[in-house]
Formats: structure tokens, C-alpha cells, sequence
């Protein structure tokens, strides 16, 4: 036993021997995966994560957010070992840094953008775009952050397609991520928001008034990769799962688009 080793564990059994406890840090590759996940795939991937779970008898730890807050958590250097974004430009970011392994990445499902309402709500189905500043009248509409969150950028691609972002810009309820937004309009805080159309089907609270076209905005994708120097072949399994039929099933099942 080396000399850092006896002092350590002399030290330990002082401690144990006095009845006080330690913690030790678990090393970056002991530690159980870590997937940063997009906050719209909060439902899927914590149900994928138990099923892996139940499978391989191994934990799997999940983190969700925007995916802006968790490419720049992956940035400053936070140890995650899979990041799934809800836009494909933030997977570029962090790309264009060599911080995710290249040849790992897969677009793991696509996505609808919709006004969403509180169910309780009488306000009728819109028809066209336009129709939404008659439905929140001189409220506010929730939306993700407009200049920063995936959920945000497309809808402000959106309305500025349908010719209102002028008009409606400055009666916006910015919110750090999607799951936000959803909170206020179940909450009905607002009249509407726009989110997208799996957080509304997975919510019992709200309903959809109107479908934004696809052609309105950028595709909704959610590229996966392995972040940069955390391959492992525990990594590499649970990558794996994430892009099984099983995978795809639980993605279908809360109204995600699948190949």
C-alpha cells in the first residue's frame, strides 16, 4: 500500500473509531450515467430511465431543464454524459467546441408547436395565427424565453411567419423553460401559451387550440450525443437504450415524432 493510501486509511479508521462518518467522492467514472435532458422530454426520459433500470438493475441519473441552462452547465465543465436538446443548435454549440463525441449523434424525435389553453377555458379553437391576439385580449401569452430556450425561438419563428410578432411582443409571459410556461397556462395565470404538443397531450389541464404549421417555423428536433471524453461502455449502453424500440415507443406514446 502506498504512503497516501496507509494515510488515508489510518485517517478513516481514526474517524470510524471515534463514531464520526465520511464521505468520500465517487469518481467521475464510477458514478452513474448522467443524461441533461431538454424539459419537454422530462416525462419520456425519466420513464426510458426506470425501464433501463428495471432491465440492467443499474441507476441512471437524469437532470432536466432548457437546453440552453444545460449545454452551458456542459460548457463550464459540469460532468453530464449524454445531452438531449430540443434544438439542434445547441448540440451545434457545443459541437463547434469538440464538448460532444461527433459521431454519436442521433435526432431522437421531432415535435409540433401549439397554442395551448386551460381546459376549463371557453375560449374556441383558432383558426389561423392571428386569432391568438384575440384570445388573450390585454393579457399575456406564456411563452419560453423568446431569445434563448428552443420552445421560445420557435415560437417567436412562428408568430413572426404568421406577421404578429410585432404586435405581440410586448404582451409575452417569459419563462426559463417550456415545463414553465405550461405551468401558467394549467395554472391559468394566462389565457393561452405556446408550447409544444406533447407537453400539452401529457397535461390533463390544458388543451390545444390551434397546431402552428410545420412549414412556421425551423423543424422541432431533439438531436442526443455523448458528451466529449465520457464514453464508457456504461455510457455507451445507456446511449443504446435511448435509441431502442422501446425507446421509440415511450416517445410515440407522449406524442413525440419518430423515424
Amino acid at each position: 500500500m502506498g504512503f497516501h493510501r496507509r494515510i488515508t486509511a489510518i485517517f478513516t479508521g481514526v474517524l470510524l473509531a471515534a463514531g464520526l462518518s465520511i464521505s468520500v467522492p465517487q469518481s467521475a467514472e464510477c458514478a452513474d450515467p448522467l443524461i441533461f435532458a431538454a424539459a419537454s422530454m422530462t416525462l419520456p426520459v425519466s420513464k426510458i430511465a426506470e425501464a433501463y433500470e428495471a432491465e440492467t438493475g443499474k441507476h441512471i441519473r437524469t437532470s432536466f431543464a432548457a437546453s440552453s441552462t444545460l449545454a452551458q452547465q456542459i460548457i463550464r465543465g459540469t460532468p453530464a454524459d449524454i445531452y438531449i436538446s430540443a434544438n439542434p443548435k445547441w448540440m451545434d454549440t457545443l459541437a463547434e467546441r469538440k464538448m460532444i463525441d461527433a459521431k454519436s449523434r442521433r435526432v431522437l424525435a421531432g415535435n409540433r408547436l401549439v397554442v395551448a389553453v386551460p381546459v376549463q377555458a371557453r375560449s374556441p379553437e383558432i383558426k389561423t395565427a392571428d386569432g391568438l391576439l384575440l384570445l388573450i385580449g390585454d393579457n399575456r401569452l406564456a411563452i419560453a424565453d423568446p431569445d434563448h430556450v428552443p420552445a421560445g425561438l420557435y415560437a417567436k419563428a412562428a408568430l413572426k411567419s404568421a406577421g404578429i410578432w410585432e404586435r405581440i411582443q410586448h404582451r409575452l409571459a417569459p419563462t426559463a423553460n417550456v415545463r414553465s410556461a405550461l405551468a401558467l397556462i394549467e395554472r391559468a395565470e394566462v389565457p393561452a401559451g405556446i408550447i409544444y404538443r406533447t407537453d400539452a397531450l401529457d397535461s390533463r389541464k390544458v388543451r390545444i387550440a390551434y397546431t402552428f404549421p410545420a412549414s412556421s417555423h425551423p423543424p422541432i428536433l431533439y438531436p442526443a450525443a455523448i458528451v466529449a471524453d465520457r464514453e464508457t461502455p456504461e455510457v455507451r449502453a445507456v446511449f443504446a437504450f435511448l435509441l431502442s424500440r422501446y425507446a421509440k415507443g415511450v416517445l410515440t406514446e407522449h406524442g413525440f415524432l419518430v423515424d
